[in-house]
């Protein structure tokens, strides 16, 4: 048995914590989507509050402007929020912990509506039994659905986890830190068959299956895991939908594969160019999309840095990106105006340089891509 950390029994208040943004990369706004006609947080929140064990609930969300639509909405509905790290959700936890003045913590993410305030007291009522425990959760052994998670833990274990905790998998994940070196325990399900089911949603898809699941059951707020794995057991393809997507997924997704998830289903092929596909290269490992581009140089949107000896074209071209030369005379060109009605004579002087370079030619017509050239070909042939 690991050591237990030591804690102040004498001032006990169970805050539960809801991990929320916005900003998700596969499924943004997620949150705030409706399941019969009211909002996943909303779901999540008028769950909780059955639970009597509970003191507080304070929803921590981020600093970022994209979260301050979802803290106006909290605030309609008199509910505590603390705003803290983007990327490092565990000091989130840690700050929004001792704002609440917590002993103990209730982990809950947002995506979850369907989270079950029995199997909550379950685990509450566990650790009171096995109080040589800093962590408690049911998700240690997967023995329940995606969506039903729930993990316990002491203010101390928290505390200690943010102090020590040093990779950007741990500071991201919040709990494997606790896993890893505190004492744990774990409960498991009665309906262990049903592990492989999906109450979570990361993607619209899972949206769609939990509107469905809802709305069998009278889209009651009320509805216990019980309830589902009865529909399931009636009308198992309601479930179907969604069973591909791994549980976890996310946690081996880079920025880069969630975007191109989301991409796929609103783009054909994913990309607006056959040649810039991901599966035409190394999917998951492909940076598919950039952050920032200099010279032979991009960064990803995780900020990983490669050198382009891709497309040369699509990809880095002659004079490479971001060539300062090129970028000054843009920016020139913006302050002084770039749309209007009226012609820019710069196009005569580059036509006639132009024609200066290729003596065969006698005139020049610009496009803007493969396709409209083509166009102008046509048109100038059939006349």
């Amino acid at each position: 048995m690991l050591p237990r950390v030591l804690y102040d029994m004498s001032n006990q208040k169970i805050v539960a914590i809801v991990q929320a943004r916005l900003s998700s990369k596969r499924f943004p706004n997620k949150v705030l989507k409706s399941i019969c006609d009211k909002s996943i947080i909303e779901w999540v929140i008028s769950r909780l509050r059955t639970c009597s064990t509970i003191d507080n609930i304070c929803i921590a969300t981020t600093t970022d402007p994209s979260d301050d639509k979802l803290v106006d909405f909290l605030s309609s509905q008199n509910i505590s929020v603390y705003r803290g790290s983007v990327e490092d959700v565990l000091s989130r936890f840690y700050f929004a912990a001792t704002f609440n003045n917590a002993s103990h913590i209730l982990r809950i993410t947002a995506d979850c509506p369907f989270v079950d305030p029995v199997i909550i007291s379950e685990i509450i009522n566990f650790y009171w039994k096995n109080d040589s425990l800093d962590y408690v959760s049911n998700t240690l052994e997967e023995t329940f659905p995606d969506g039903l998670d729930v993990e316990f833990f002491t203010y101390e274990a928290l505390k200690r986890a943010h102090e020590e905790a040093n990779s950007q998998f741990e500071r991201e994940h919040v709990t494997p830190y606790m896993k890893k070196k505190l004492a744990t325990g774990n409960i498991s399900s009665k309906y262990p068959e049903l592990s492989r089911l999906r109450l979570t949603i990361d993607e619209p898809i899972d949206l769609e299956v939990l509107n469905e699941i809802a709305s069998n059951l009278g889209c009651d707020q009320s509805l216990s895991f019980s309830n589902i794995a009865e529909l399931k057991q009636l009308n198992p393809k309601k479930f179907e939908a969604n069973i591909h997507i791994r549980r976890n997924e996310g946690s081996i997704m880079n920025s880069g594969d969630k975007i191109w998830r989301r991409a796929k289903s609103v783009i054909p092929g994913g990309s607006m160019l056959f040649s810039k596909g991901q599966e035409l290269f190394v999917p998951k490992i492909w940076p598919t999309y950039y952050k920032k581009c200099k010279g032979i140089s991009v960064w990803d949107i995780d900020s990983n840095h490669y050198l382009d000896f891709s497309y040369m074209g699509i990809g880095t071209n002659t004079l490479g990106y971001g060539c300062n030369a090129v970028d000054e005379a843009v920016l020139n060109s913006i302050s002084q105006g770039n749309l209007c009605t009226l012609n820019n004579p710069d196009e005569v002087r580059l036509a006639e340089e132009l024609i200066e370079f290729n003596p065969g030619q006698d005139m020049v017509r610009f496009t803007r891509s493969g396709g409209e050239a083509n166009a102008v070909a046509i048109r100038i042939a059939r006349a």
